[in-house]
């Protein structure tokens, strides 16, 4: 009898690791309700884009940080200015990316939902992205747009170990 005890929680133990293993490296981001699971060094592509047209010449500034990885901009419209580092020249709390997002490649106004920066980010760590939307070069980061939250992945971890659970019971 104590044999077989001793194999239930061995068992246990075993799917248990198997499963902190397996679930250790996930991460889940989370934009307005909708959830995406990465792993540390993946990429997650994502767009900005303009709210409202933008006449020729006219457009905005935006400015994009991040604790949960290396961001890297490529701008469609407009340019990438430069790296926020240290909370210079925005003060935040986080390093990121600026730059401005301007009409300057259509006479005709640029429709709202226009592509203004594809951005990806390699996933390194649980963090947040934000998105502002500064006044100029002023050192304020004005208001935030948009912001992404990751979080640690813990419902494999959780599935797993009730199911070792329910191998313990039988």
């Amino acid at each position: 009898m104590k044999k077989l005890t001793m194999k239930k929680w061995a068992v246990l133990v075993l799917v248990l690791a198997a499963a902190s293993a397996a679930s250790a490296g996930l991460l889940t981001l989370s934009l307005d309700g909708q959830e995406i699971t990465a792993a540390r060094g993946d990429e997650i592509h994502f767009d900005i884009l303009n709210t409202k047209p933008f006449a020729f010449l006219d457009g905005s500034y935006w400015l994009l940080v991040s604790n949960a990885g290396t961001l890297i901009c490529a701008p469609k419209i407009g340019t990438v200015v430069g790296n926020n580092i240290n909370g210079v020249p925005y003060q935040v709390s986080m390093d990121g990316k600026y730059g401005t997002f301007i009409n300057t490649v259509s006479v005709n106004p640029l429709p709202a939902g226009s592509v203004g920066v594809s951005v990806v980010l390699q996933v390194e760590r649980a963090g947040v992205i934000e998105l502002y939307e500064p006044k100029g070069g002023s050192g304020s980061a004005g208001s935030m747009t948009s912001f992404i939250t990751i979080i640690p992945e813990p419902s494999a971890m959780a599935l797993l170990a009730l199911g070792g659970l329910l191998l313990r019971r039988k």
